[in-house]
């Protein structure tokens, strides 16, 4: 799933969701730059109110724990709605038992979800690496317009890197590739495939 930024501050939220939240509002703005496009690891719902985890502008994706508190959905719009194929549901109560939570997110996040990111955010190297495994491929699930290049197809499954001649086999039904030898990211050849045919 991925998200495109309309708004970076709080004027924007509704009362009802700053009252529900008390510490979104202090916040002045956000660490998200409008027009830009974010990608969803995990969603959580609120009392009706929907809230992203996303890789934001303070954080680098690459860091153990990329992010430490959800953005509500009301400073986006969707801009691909299709949910990762490594989520799961689970709704849950907190230390607040008058609201009901509902998280999707990768299995051991979505079964024990307080648990899971409490740890995470501690960075607990169990829960970061779970994370991250399941991160590396939702990195790769859905198309990027940065990405220009393509792996090649040589025979069946088999493609080879335009950057550094690797060839490796590929079974990968997501929408990027990357090279095993200079991991630079490519577009999967068998999905732009299966767009064409559609």
């Amino acid at each position: 799933m991925k998200v495109k930024c309309i708004a970076n501050t709080k004027e924007v939220l509704s009362q009802a969701l700053l009252e529900i939240k008390p510490s979104i509002a202090s916040y002045s703005d956000f660490s998200i730059k409008i027009e830009k496009e974010y990608l969803v690891y995990a969603l959580e719902i609120f009392d009706g109110y929907v809230f992203y985890f996303i890789c934001d502008e303070e954080r680098s994706c690459n860091s153990p724990c990329p992010f430490w508190n959800p953005y509500p959905a009301e400073l986006f719009e969707i801009s691909d709605g299709r949910l990762s194929q490594y989520w799961i549901y689970n709704n849950y109560q907190d230390e607040d038992p008058t609201y009901n939570k509902i998280i999707i997110a990768v299995p051991e996040w979505a079964k024990n979800p307080i648990s899971f990111y409490s740890k995470f955010i501690d960075r607990n190297q169990k829960e970061v690496n779970y994370f991250k495994k399941y991160k590396k491929q939702m990195d790769l699930e859905f198309p990027d317009p940065d990405v220009r290049q393509s792996a090649a197809i040589l025979n069946q499954s088999w493609v080879v890197c335009p950057d550094c001649g690797e060839v490796w086999e590929s079974k990968s039904n997501l929408a990027l590739v990357q090279c095993p030898k200079c991991n630079v990211v490519l577009n999967n050849p068998e999905y732009e495939a299966k767009c064409d045919q559609s």
